[in-house]
């Protein structure tokens, strides 16, 4: 596993493990705690695969077929364990914003709204570094170097 892997489990573990079952007999503190996940899973998957996304976009090269495929396969397998706790997450914090605001919490935009700016850049970031890495591999089709040999130009047209 990666460093920037395991320091975003740690950090995800930490944070799961301080927020105690107890927190949402409140609608305001089960807001809070959902917020608090998502940020903690957004943050994980962001440093992940832009790592992952990174290393995909500097494989793109003639001559290294083998490391781009490992690159891609490492990519696709982080972001399928990644992105699906973002998901239930958002899910979790939408039912939890209509308890709160049913049972009359007030300021629940205000608690929710920097994290999820926060975390829509974070995603957006993700996002923009997979059409980097797309727009390399692409290059390098188009180049005529997937074929393992390094007679093409060695350059791919895109930067990292």
């Amino acid at each position: 596993m990666k460093p920037k892997t395991t320091i975003a489990a740690v950090l995800v573990t930490f944070v799961a493990a301080f927020v105690p079952a107890t927190v949402h007999a409140d609608p305001g503190s089960a807001v809070q705690a959902d917020v608090t996940t998502l940020t903690a899973d957004v943050t994980a998957a962001h440093t992940t695969l832009l790592a992952d996304l990174a290393t995909v976009t500097s494989d793109a090269v003639p001559g290294n077929r083998t490391a781009l495929k490992a690159a891609v396969q490492q990519f696709q397998s982080d972001r399928s364990t990644l992105i699906q706790p973002i998901k239930t997450d958002l899910t979790n914090l939408a039912t939890d914003v209509k308890a709160a605001r049913a049972a009359g919490v007030k300021g629940i935009w205000k608690l929710v709204k920097s994290s999820v700016v926060a975390d829509r850049q974070g995603l957006r970031e993700i996002r923009q570094a997979a059409q980097k890495a797309r727009e390399a591999v692409r290059d390098l089709r188009h180049s005529g170097g997937t074929n393992g040999t390094t007679g093409a130009t060695g350059t791919t047209g895109a930067t990292a």
